[in-house]
């Protein structure tokens, strides 16, 4: 499961990592957290759609 595609958020925007070029500086940490709360936000869409299975009562 994909919750977030950093690598492609961060891909044009490279001037915005850190020193390292592995974390994001400030605007690069709000970027990633866009992406993260997109990825949330449809990861629970999905699972909202799902249809719930009901179990049959054990008698």
């Amino acid at each position: 499961m994909v919750v977030a595609d950093w690598a492609g958020a961060i891909a044009p925007h490279e001037d915005l990592l850190a020193g390292d070029r592995i974390h994001p500086g400030d605007d690069g940490g709000r970027i990633f957290a866009e992406v993260v709360e997109n990825g949330i936000r449809d990861a629970e869409a999905e699972r909202a759609a799902r249809p719930r299975i009901t179990p049959e009562p054990v008698q």
